[in-house]
């Protein structure tokens, strides 16, 4: 046989096998990269899902440091609170509350110097202050027994409480009353100042005979808020009589000053007299001057002597 030359290949031209292979690695680079994608879109997620996650669990361990805070301020508050307890329930210390606090509206109600603390009165007693007045004094007193009371609202149905409190409250009016009130040295009546405005209320509002009484006996029950409003009363009342005192020593000062100038006034009119009178020496002295000008002027004129007259010699006759 004859040779023939070999056909040259198409590059496309592969066979079926080929073709096989191919579309096999086709289609594992495909499933490759949709796993690719998905693992990429699931971590993704993921990383929101633990951005979230951080987030949430940063938001949950700032409560819990508010719930941690508000914990110790409940802790604090009780201990506050079960100290104010220890405080009500001793008299010493109770009493030493109330002055306390009456002692903080006093500093800021009135100006420095104008009340004092403990201070004894001639019959031995010592209010808890003594507020300078025109006059005298006002004395006040802070040491309410708080017992029936913390009682009465423990349990307000207590009938004994509250008769023991109505008790307590009438005794201490009539002790104010009977150790403080004591005119000319004081006022004519006193404060009682209560440390709560519940107990001021509970007088006025269940209890208004023993207020009538106090009120007879120059005892002024006062609250907190109501003693900052008797205080800034009693303020006013010495501003106007330090005014008063005022104008009292500059209408002397004014009296004097008038007295001054009157003899000022005086002695300017003397002093007047006396410079018109040397005015009129001076214009006395001024003309006596020019006249004794006028005449030295005059003597300092040549005084012409008169010619001696010439006669004629006598005739001899012989």
């Amino acid at each position: 046989m004859r040779g023939h030359a070999a056909r040259p290949t198409h590059p496309l031209a592969m066979t079926p096998t080929i073709w096989a292979a191919a579309a096999t690695g086709a289609l594992v680079v495909l499933v490759l990269l949709h796993l690719h994608a998905r693992v990429t879109r699931a971590l993704r997620d993921r990383a929101a899902e633990g951005r979230a996650t951080a987030h949430a669990l940063g938001a949950l361990a700032e409560r819990l440091d508010a719930v941690d805070r508000a914990q110790a301020g409940l802790d604090r508050l009780a201990t506050g609170v079960t100290d104010l307890h220890a405080v009500l329930s001793d008299k010493q210390t109770r009493g030493a509350w109330g002055e306390a606090q009456l002692e903080a509206i006093l500093a800021d109600a009135l100006p420095a110097g104008t009340w004092t603390r403990q201070t004894t009165l001639s019959n031995g007693r010592r209010p808890d202050a003594l507020i300078s007045m025109p006059g005298a004094p006002v004395p006040v007193d802070a040491k309410f027994p708080l017992e029936a009371w913390r009682a009465m609202r423990a349990d307000p149905e207590d009938r004994a409480a509250r008769t023991r409190f109505r008790a307590d409250l009438r005794g201490h009016v009539r002790a104010v009353a009977e150790r403080y009130v004591a005119a000319p040295e004081t006022a004519d009546g006193a404060l009682l100042f209560l440390p709560s405005e519940a107990i001021h209320a509970e007088l006025h509002t269940s209890h208004g005979d023993i207020a009538a009484e106090a009120g007879r006996l120059g005892v002024w029950i006062v609250g907190p808020a109501t003693c900052m409003a008797v205080l800034t009363t009693l303020r006013m009342v010495l501003r106007d009589h330090h005014l008063a005192a005022r104008t009292a020593d500059l209408r002397a000062a004014v009296g004097a000053l008038v007295t001054e100038v009157e003899a000022v006034a005086a002695r300017t009119g003397r002093l007047a007299a006396h410079l018109d009178r040397a005015r009129r020496d001076c214009d006395g002295i001024g003309a006596a001057a020019e006249r004794a000008v006028r005449a030295a002027e005059r003597m300092r004129e040549p005084v012409l002597e008169a010619e001696p007259e010439i006669r004629p010699a006598p005739r001899i006759v012989r």
